[in-house]
């Protein structure tokens, strides 16, 4: 296979996650793991990469004002 269809296949099928990664870590790794593919919609991105990190993490972004996220910048 190729790098394109690997990278899709992680991200959609395998629900990547933060596992044990500090947030700079997973964050980087995700970088890293898109950059392999060509999303074109920054929404989608910031979305699984949020739904990969860490429930506890989810947890204090949920609760977090919505003016603090960028739906496009994971640096963010």
């Amino acid at each position: 296979m190729n790098a394109k269809v690997d990278t899709v296949i992680t991200l959609e099928w395998t629900f990547y996650h933060q596992g044990v990664q500090t947030v700079d870590n997973y964050l980087n790794s995700f970088q890293v793991l898109v950059s392999n593919i060509e999303y074109t919609n920054s929404w989608t991105l910031v979305v699984k990469f949020c739904h990969g990190l860490r429930i506890s993490i989810q947890n204090q972004i949920a609760t977090m004002s919505y003016r603090c996220l960028s739906d496009t910048d994971l640096e963010a």
